[in-house]
């Protein structure tokens, strides 16, 4: 095992890049009230605008009687919506700007925020759900609500309706003192003037039928005039789930949850391309069915590179229920089975998505100890595998409902952190540094690397740049060392192309998977460098290598195998105990 005296340095660089990193934290809400649900958006000019809720006094009261309640909670509230920008790259940022007109305007709650957006002209879109009351009745409802700001968000136009008001009363099929509710909402913009809002709805909802419809209204001049709202798919959208929604590539993107006649209530996605008159038929993410009779308040999130669709959510069927992540690499015709993003957690939810120079970054919120707290990370093999997860330092306090926007080679990330609204950036390589490129190496030196890592287990992963079943398992490789690099396992590659090919190895290392270290044998016999560990080689690749902390080789696997093998292996060779 690797001494105090090696270790401790280490330890003190840790503990002080977390400490600068806690520095690097902007709380953008006034100190002393109670902020929540943050969104974010960061404006081809570079500017960074936030949005968040806070409760008004009468928002407090309302809480406050419906946790007192023989129900435990209330669907009424009463918020105010607060607007900031900054122009430094998020370290400083202007004084809040109130969006909604009166005062506890706007239905505010975690589970269903309101949206905001920026036009590369600058326009800043704002959607969320506004308290109303029913002329007739003088029952309170929800209806959807549109401003945009075209002044770098100074000032906001007055809001305007874009649902209809509903003749019926479903009192008690919404409950909790609503008699109807077009909400859990979200809005999508293109670079063609489109402005494009969605919400559930409940207006057709009855004894029968206690799902929501999801309605639009769209708008094809950048926000000025919007279409009557119109029915988008039919009665069997979780009514208490959010929806999301991207653009790219002329398309819209969008993510809900579908109740199944048999009471599942799965992740799906849908695809319109024809500026949202139209979507085609929704498609199942990746996760495992979710049988509930309940309201999970579970949204997915979307992100779109080319034909890369990638989705993440929380997976309530799974036996490990937690933030999980699915992948497209057709479109949207079919995802790939889900994979945890944060398996050693305890709790795992809220995962957002964000596409950074072509790395895909996921942040969530997740409870390793007592407390919640935002974790991150990256992957750069378009979502086969992820970096491990990385806690971003805060001071102590519940960190829960992370939201994320690409800038500047990483992303800003704002959350709420106890009761105020914080941000920073954060860069690609603090979430996965890089691995250094590849260097061909003697048999000899290949010793000394292995001696090198004594201490922590090795995956040693024996390829080549020709092997194509090489290249398919190595993001197996990288997503089963994130997960147990905390408990000292480590990936090292040796590639048995020639030395000469070195630059052609690194390139290709680069492109496809960065954070794969690897070395090149560099002798005229293509099992010279292998031999030092298995004399007995047969020049089959891939071979992969688990060498335990010792230095023994506890076990050889030849072929690809899929990622559950790996790990398995892996698991067995962290048990495995040192040599008498």
């Amino acid at each position: 095992m690797p001494s105090a005296r090696h270790v401790l340095p280490y330890l003190v660089l840790f503990l002080l890049a977390k400490l600068a990193a806690a520095a690097d934290l902007v709380t953008v809400s006034p100190v002393g009230r109670k902020a929540m649900a943050p969104e974010i958006a960061v404006g081809a000019d570079g500017a960074v605008n936030l949005i968040w809720i806070e409760r008004t006094s009468q928002g407090e009261a309302l809480a406050a009687a419906g946790a007192a309640s023989k129900e435990g909670h209330t669907h009424l509230a009463e918020t105010d919506l607060w607007y900031a920008r900054a122009t430094d790259g998020g370290r400083t940022f202007s004084a809040p700007v109130r969006v909604n007109t009166g005062i506890g305007a706007v239905w505010g709650f975690p589970v269903s925020k309101p949206r905001v957006l920026v036009s590369r002209d600058g326009t800043v879109h704002v959607f969320y759900p506004g308290n109303s009351v029913v002329a007739k009745t003088g029952k309170p409802i929800v209806l959807p609500m549109y401003t945009r700001s075209t002044d770098q968000g100074r000032t906001f136009a007055p809001a305007r309706v874009l649902g209809a008001v509903p003749a019926s009363d479903n009192s008690e099929v919404v409950s909790g003192g609503l008699a109807n509710a077009e909400c859990f909402g979200t809005l999508a913009i293109d670079d063609a003037g489109g402005v494009y809002a969605y919400w559930i709805d409940t207006r057709d909802m009855g004894p029968q039928s206690k799902n929501g419809k999801i309605f639009s209204a769209v708008s094809l001049d950048n926000g000025a005039t919007f279409s009557r709202d119109f029915e988008v798919l039919p009665a069997d959208a979780c009514p208490c789930c959010q929806i999301t929604a991207t653009t790219q590539g002329g398309k819209i993107y969008m993510g809900s949850r579908q109740v199944s006649p048999e009471g599942q209530r799965d992740s799906v996605i849908a695809v319109s391309a024809d500026r949202g008159r139209s979507f085609q038929p929704r498609v199942r993410w990746g996760g495992a069915r979710w049988t509930i009779e309940g309201c999970p308040l579970k949204a997915n999130a979307i992100a779109v590179d080319g034909a890369n669709v990638y989705t993440a959510a929380f997976n309530g069927g799974a036996a490990a229920q937690g933030a999980w992540f699915s992948r497209s690499t057709d479109g949207g015709r079919s995802f790939d089975a889900a994979i945890p993003l944060h398996a050693a957690a305890a709790v795992s939810d809220a995962p957002v998505l964000a596409i950074v120079d072509g790395a895909l970054v996921a942040a969530w919120h997740a409870k390793t100890g007592d407390e919640r707290r935002i974790w991150m990370s990256v992957s750069r093999d378009r979502g086969a595998s992820f970096s491990a997860p990385l806690e971003i330092p805060a001071p102590a306090g519940t960190g829960i409902y992370p939201v994320v926007a690409a800038h500047g080679g990483g992303v800003h990330v704002a959350w709420q952190q106890a009761d105020a609204i914080v941000t920073r950036h954060v860069a690609l390589t603090e979430l996965a540094p890089v691995a250094a490129a590849a260097r061909a190496v003697t048999p000899e030196a290949f010793g000394h690397e292995l001696a090198a890592l004594r201490g922590q287990v090795v995956m040693l992963n024996v390829w080549a740049t020709w092997c194509s079943p090489c290249l398919r398992e190595i993001s197996d490789l990288l997503a089963v060392e994130a997960e147990l690099a905390p408990r000292g396992f480590a990936l090292l590659g040796l590639s048995v192309d020639d030395a000469a090919e070195t630059p052609r190895v690194d390139e290709l290392r680069r492109k496809n998977f960065p954070g794969f270290r690897t070395l090149v044998r560099d002798a005229p016999d293509m099992d010279a460098a292998v031999s030092v560990v298995d004399r007995a080689w047969n020049e089959v690749v891939p071979t992969t290598y688990f060498i335990g902390r010792d230095g023994r080789v506890l076990a050889r696997i030849q072929g690809k195998k899929s990622r559950e093998e790996f790990h398995a292996a892996a698991l067995a060779a962290l048990a495995a105990p040192d040599a008498p």
